[in-house]
């Protein structure tokens, strides 16, 4: 359940929102007459990449925590606690997806999909380099082709300069986001079912 409160100042609002995941947050939503800037506290704005990274970065941390809750809490309920996390990050992405919905004439559906397609993209990024262990098999890999590669997983093209995952052991490549969403289910490649090697180090 959620609550926003919002006061006009001249060009300038200042709201707080509040719900049961994360309390209560002061957020400054800092719009001059071209659109250009909308802040939240901690100065990131509130439909850009860095929100997005922001995002991605606490839902990583949650993964971590909850794969190696002993060092960090004495709780026996590590999943209440990850649900209350989570739902912070839906809230955060949520928020996102309005802005960008209200910014730009869009409906909220597609805001909402094209964030947490950032979203899932940046935290692929992250747990490719930290806590999960099936990209231990995989290699960050920069598309040099001009024609591209076409991923095996979603089918669509890989453009020149895109980044994407290439398997250590039979070298095929896939988008980064989609490798991660096959391999929470799948240990292995997606196109000739080779083993990927979750204890290969980086």
């Amino acid at each position: 359940m959620k609550k926003q409160l919002a006061v006009d100042i001249g060009w300038a609002t200042v709201g707080a929102t509040s719900n049961i995941a994360k309390g209560i947050q002061w957020v400054l939503w800092t719009k001059p007459p071209d659109g250009s800037m909308i802040l939240n506290m901690d100065g990131a704005r509130v439909g850009g990449m860095d929100r997005v990274k922001q995002i991605a970065s606490l839902e990583a941390e949650t993964l971590n925590r909850l794969s190696n809750w002993g060092r960090y809490s004495t709780s026996d309920d590590p999943t209440r606690t990850g649900r209350v996390e989570f739902m912070r990050c839906d809230d955060m992405r949520t928020e996102v997806a309005m802005w960008r919905a209200r910014e730009t004439n869009r409906d909220l559906e597609t805001t909402l999909m094209e964030v947490q397609l950032e979203v899932n993209i940046e935290l692929a990024k992250l747990l490719s380099e930290t806590i999960h262990p099936a990209f231990a098999g995989t290699n960050g890999v920069e598309i040099e082709e001009e024609d591209g590669h076409v991923c095996g997983i979603c089918l669509q093209y890989m453009e020149k300069g895109e980044e994407a995952r290439g398997m250590r052991v039979c070298g095929h490549v896939f988008h980064d986001y989609c490798i991660f969403e096959w391999v929470k289910r799948k240990p292995n490649c997606p196109l000739c079912r080779c083993p990927i090697h979750t204890n290969t180090k980086h």
